[in-house]
């Protein structure tokens, strides 16, 4: 955990240490992804029916130390969905730099689906970099601006801003 906060504090970004009670949870959130808006559902192992299982993402109902941030972007208006996805594409960077530093028992969730491999190997064979995930916060039914707002940190920060999160699941052993 040290090594993360000093790294967010370097990046001067804000963050809250929660647990796991300060998370809202909804369930209609996966059943979202079910409708498959975004074209990815079933297609790769995060956005996968089976995903929870495959990953045993089940184990953060078991952790009670979390990281939460975000970092918000400008945009030269509300509809600059290039700028949009040029900052969700930064914010994966920093979650990569992140996953870098974690633990092995530390899990990283950030918005969205994983854009590691060129094409994905599900289902017809294993995961090539389970290690290098970045769990979608969709998959687990956190809500994130119910979350935020909760926990004192902002979900809007005004106009022409985007704002992505992401939750560090901290390792049974991390202080």
């Amino acid at each position: 955990m040290g090594m993360i906060i000093e790294f967010l504090k370097a990046e001067k970004i804000e963050y809250k240490t929660i647990t796991l009670k300060d998370i809202v949870f909804d369930e209609s959130l996966s059943r979202y992804c079910k409708t498959n808006q975004c074209g990815l559902y079933n297609s790769t192992w995060i956005c996968s029916s089976e995903c929870k299982e495959y990953f045993n993402l089940e184990r953060i109902y078991r952790r009670d130390k979390v990281i939460f941030f975000s970092k918000f972007y400008q945009l030269r208006d509300s509809f600059d969905y290039e700028k949009m996805v040029e900052a969700k594409a930064d914010f994966e960077k920093l979650l990569r730099k992140i996953i870098k530093i974690k633990t092995k028992d530390e899990m990283v969730f950030g918005p969205g689906g994983c854009t590691l491999c060129k094409e994905c190997t599900y289902p017809h064979s294993d995961c090539r970099f389970p290690n290098l995930v970045i769990y979608p916060v969709e998959k687990m039914d956190i809500h994130v601006s119910a979350t935020a707002s909760k926990n004192g940190l902002k979900y809007n920060n005004g106009p022409n801003t985007v704002t992505y999160f992401s939750l560090i699941f901290l390792g049974e052993n991390d202080d």
